[in-house]
């Protein structure tokens, strides 16, 4: 066969898949026009599963003490009183 049938041939056929796979994917579905409080929303079954699990992760309640901490962090990255990583790293010990 011709290299360029064969070519040709291959472009059909990932045009063909292509095709069946939008057509798999997009579902129709018909909804209301007026919405009310308390109404159905759709979404993507994977997107309601990712849901599903962001539900399940605890979320992070800081402290007042976390937050007065964070601040003065912010304070002190605005007034340019910051360290680079080798200063953290000698301050702390990890460095050679």
């Amino acid at each position: 066969m011709d290299s360029k049938k064969v070519k040709k041939l291959i472009r059909f056929w990932q045009f063909s898949i292509l095709l069946l796979s939008y057509d798999v994917i997009m579902n129709t579905i018909t909804a209301q026009k007026n919405y009310q409080e308390n109404d159905v929303v759709i979404i993507p079954r994977m997107e309601y599963e990712y849901l599903i699990k962001l539900k399940k992760i605890k979320e992070f309640l800081p402290t007042l003490a976390q937050k007065k901490a964070l601040v003065s962090a912010e304070n002190n990255f605005k007034k340019r009183k910051t360290l680079s990583y080798d200063k953290v790293a000698q301050k702390l010990g990890f460095a050679n």
